[in-house]
């Protein structure tokens, strides 16, 4: 069995508290309301590609909006 110092039991501590931290921040954040956006574009390079469409949804699922959006060229 290998030898395990004080130091790097406690690292390890530290880590798993930062961990169990930062779940409880993501899952406070999740309990309240928010707001999602989603885009739909013509591709990926960010250069080329428009926006073709916006949603948002709330976080309870309803769609708060939505819209096309009319590319200036044709979408591939």
């Amino acid at each position: 069995m290998p030898d395990v110092s004080f130091e790097t039991i406690t690292q390890f501590s530290r880590a798993d508290q930062d961990r169990r931290r930062v779940v409880q921040w993501a899952r406070d954040l999740l309990a309240g309301e928010f707001l999602v956006l989603d885009t739909e574009t013509t591709g990926k390079d960010p250069l080329a590609a428009e926006i073709v469409q916006i949603g948002i949804l709330s976080s309870d699922g309803r769609e708060v909006f939505n819209s096309l959006v009319r590319p200036t060229r044709p979408i591939p």
